[in-house]
């Protein structure tokens, strides 16, 4: 099955939020660049409060029924400066529809994404390998199930 890009569940899912919410909504997404440098891909107001995501795109499986994503190290970091601690403003967003299939079973891809507000996330070392060394991409593993998520 096609996998479905980051992009398509970033658009797929900010338009599911603005309809379900009933609300017109500015949506503002960031450049490449930008986001390289920020950590995240878009952020909203909603009642005059702040939401900032960073979106995970996935089709992975661990053996276990998990699905796995990968969070980069270095905007893992910047996203928990950015939240500063603070908890409900900045969110991983982990959908569990990655491929067209998936999304042909699934169309409501809100019912089937999980939230992770980055302020419950611990400083977390850089990623390692299973003998020690650091790992070469540089992102940790994430495994959903939902209700939880392991960094």
């Amino acid at each position: 099955m096609p996998r479905l890009s980051e992009k398509t569940l970033e658009l797929t899912i900010c338009s599911q939020i603005s309809f379900f919410s009933g609300q017109l909504m500015t949506w503002f997404g960031l450049t490449q660049q930008q986001e390289a440098h920020a950590g995240f891909d878009a952020c909203t107001a909603i009642h005059g409060r702040l939401f900032v995501f960073q979106f995970k795109a996935s089709s992975v499986d661990t053996a276990a029924g998990a699905r796995r994503f990968h969070a980069p190290h270095g905007q893992l970091t910047a996203l928990q400066t950015l939240c500063g601690g603070t908890h409900g403003v900045v969110f991983y967003v982990f959908p569990l529809v990655g491929n067209t299939a998936e999304l042909t079973a699934h169309p409501d891809v809100i019912n089937y994404t999980w939230l992770v507000d980055v302020a419950d996330i611990p400083p977390l070392p850089p990623p390692t390998t299973r003998a020690g060394n650091l790992r070469a991409s540089g992102s940790h593993y994430v495994d959903v199930s939902p209700p939880v998520a392991t960094f």
